[in-house]
């Protein structure tokens, strides 16, 4: 169906369609710019017009009510192009008068050099010859060969690129596990190869008019090629070519089938994607003491948009397989826009939470010093008189220090390594982490000590308040025997005494670099000339360190120190000396002291402390 429009031609009413009117339209145009640079040529664009006007009449008188594209370039036949309509009027003029001839011709002549031909080459979209938008087909307008050609090397283009493409990603990602994050947070580096073409087919102006042709091939626009351009190629798109059996040509046959492996393809993706967000949603549970969500929840999310986009892509090859075959039924220009920027918004949605996600990830490696691969394989199979379970390691270590751990509330890692402060790697120390929850924790030990005054210290770091080091105590007044299961047991009778209340010293934050114990040591270092930038932003010279922290930094031997100034290229991790002096003990007395993260600090984030010490420094007076 073509849309008719009325012209008026000479004082006279016309039906003509759409395509007819574009075609007509350029040739009248051509010929009235290139016949007003002469003396006369108002008239003779006038006269041809006049002529044009009756080939209508005799086409209206012919039963004709609407006036086609193949009818006007009947009429162009009949008038002629540009030249033979000028080469006609000089000879009647020549025969008519040889002075006046030849002083047109002159004329002629100088119009012809003062004008000014254009042959600016601009990259349109070949509608005639398009498969999909016209791209390929502008290409091959614009850069020369065939749009055919233009369309094999594209497909040969895209077959390289998944081949090498999937060879790359096969050597680096062969562990079965890494080979599935590869496959589905790497798969929009597939689409790559279509993101130029959809960004031409969207941005790229399509060709309108014969003007449009003549730019796209680089030809210059002057009148004779316009009307050239505007008899040989109609600016129609061309109707698809159907067989006799009402099949799809060529090329939607293989528009169908590229379509076809691209449901493939996305509908493998889809499944696979879909198989990874339950994978990650359920191995959280799995090993649930673990609290991964940190980096799994964004990981979630980017599976989520991902899937999204699969699915975007899916539906779009669906339609795109069904309306090659059927022939009808294509998105319009503005669906595409939409599903494009739908697919975009949730391609960089899915990007951005991968990147976030693997950022979480290697920050929670790097802190507690084990890979996936050890989170599974670990076994937690034995377990204290409250109900928390252990590994075989964790459970050695609260044995030969004598720690007892009385409640772990939203943690389910009671140690760690690989943080020490003199960076050994070897060496274990009292850890949780929780940064959804807030942690609740105790862990302490006991000892049995004279009277005098004494002092707690320790060597701690976190990342976040509601943390504490305590100590508290209860003075011996005797022994009694208790009777269990008619077995006989003598154990100390304690009784609270004011001094000996709970006492606590909040850890500083600093999180996982400095700490005064590395600031310490830095300062003593700038002092003698050998300290060399850290990168912290911190000034040596300025720093004021703590009698207690220099007299325990100074405690330490020299080659401890030196390793704790240069762990973490010379960052140190964090680590803290605080104590709680001045505990007075007045009667024999046993003293629990220890980590206390109490309940109601929104304690989220991680802390770990280790080198405990209650020394006496002095006797009572």
């Amino acid at each position: 169906m073509k849309k008719n429009i009325t012209i008026n031609l000479c004082g006279r009413l016309y039906q003509i369609d759409e395509d007819a009117y574009e075609l007509l339209s350029h040739y009248t145009d051509t010929l009235r710019n290139y016949f007003m640079k002469q003396e006369g040529g108002a008239e003779i664009a006038d006269d041809i017009e006049q002529r044009i006007s009756e080939l209508f009449d005799e086409l209206k008188s012919q039963g004709i009510e609407a006036i086609t594209i193949e009818h006007v370039q009947g009429v162009i036949d009949q008038i002629g192009n540009v030249e033979q309509i000028a080469g006609d009027g000089q000879s009647e003029e020549a025969d008519a008068q040889d002075s006046t001839a030849n002083a047109n011709a002159d004329q002629t002549q100088k119009e012809k050099k003062e004008y000014k031909p254009t042959a600016t080459k601009k990259f349109f979209r070949d509608p005639g010859h398009k498969v999909l938008a016209g791209v390929l087909a502008g290409c091959a307008n614009y850069f020369g060969g065939s749009a055919n050609g233009w369309r094999w090397g594209y497909v040969v283009f895209l077959a390289l690129y998944y081949a090498f493409g999937s060879s790359v990603g096969m050597s680096i990602f062969n562990a079965p596990f890494f080979a599935l994050v590869s496959f589905v947070f790497a798969l929009p580096l597939s689409l790559l190869p279509f993101i130029p073409y959809i960004l031409a087919a969207i941005f790229a102006p399509e060709a309108q008019s014969a003007e449009d042709y003549l730019k796209m091939k680089g030809e210059e626009v002057t009148p004779e090629n316009l009307v050239k351009e505007v008899k040989e190629k109609p600016i129609l798109p061309k109707p698809p070519v159907s067989s006799s059996n009402g099949g799809s040509d060529f090329w939607d046959i293989l528009v169908g089938i590229l379509s076809l492996g691209f449901i493939v393809l996305f509908g493998l993706s889809f499944l696979a994607i879909f198989c990874a967000i339950i994978f990650l949603a359920v191995v959280p549970s799995a090993v649930g003491e673990y609290n991964s969500y940190e980096y799994v929840v964004p990981a979630i999310c980017a599976g989520i948009a991902l899937l999204v986009s699969t699915g975007i892509l899916l539906y779009c090859s669906i339609h795109a397989a069904i309306s090659s075959f059927r022939g009808k039924g294509k998105m319009s220009n503005k669906q595409r826009v939409l599903w494009l920027v739908a697919w975009l918004i949730a391609l960089f949605t899915s990007i951005g939470f991968t990147i976030y996600s693997f950022q979480k990830f290697n920050q929670y490696e790097s802190h507690n010093s084990f890979s996936y691969g050890s989170i599974v394989g670990q076994t937690r199979n034995i377990v204290d008189q409250f109900g928390h379970y252990f590994d075989q390691e964790e459970w050695n270590y609260f044995q030969e220090e004598g720690w007892e751990l009385i409640r772990a509330e939203n943690t389910s890692r009671f140690t760690s390594s690989g943080e020490y402060m003199t960076g050994d790697d070897g060496v274990l120390y009292l850890d949780a982490w929780n940064d959804r929850k807030p942690v609740v924790y105790r862990a302490q030990k006991t000892e049995v000590v004279e009277p005098g005054v004494y002092r707690l210290s320790a060597v701690v770091r976190t990342d976040g308040v509601g943390k504490f080091i305590f100590v508290e105590g209860q003075k011996m007044v005797g022994m009694e025997k208790d009777s269990i299961d008619g077995d006989s047991m003598w154990h100390a009778r304690l009784e609270p005494v004011e001094e000996l209340k709970m006492r606590m010293k909040e850890f500083p934050v600093e999180g996982n670099e400095g700490g005064n114990i590395w600031k310490t040591i830095a300062h003593q270092k700038d002092q003698i000339g050998t300290f060399t930038d850290s990168n912290m932003n911190f000034e040596p010279a300025l720093y004021q360190p703590d009698s207690l922290v220099q007299q325990y930094v100074n405690s330490l031997e020299e080659w401890k120190r030196d390793q704790i100034f240069s762990a973490n290229w010379e960052k140190g991790y964090g680590w803290n000396y605080i104590c709680i002096d001045n505990i007075v003990v007045k009667n024999q007395s046993q003293i629990t002291y220890g980590v206390n993260v109490p309940v109601g600090k929104s304690a989220t984030g991680w802390f770990s402390a280790t080198d405990f010490v209650l020394e006496k420094i002095s006797d009572l007076k």
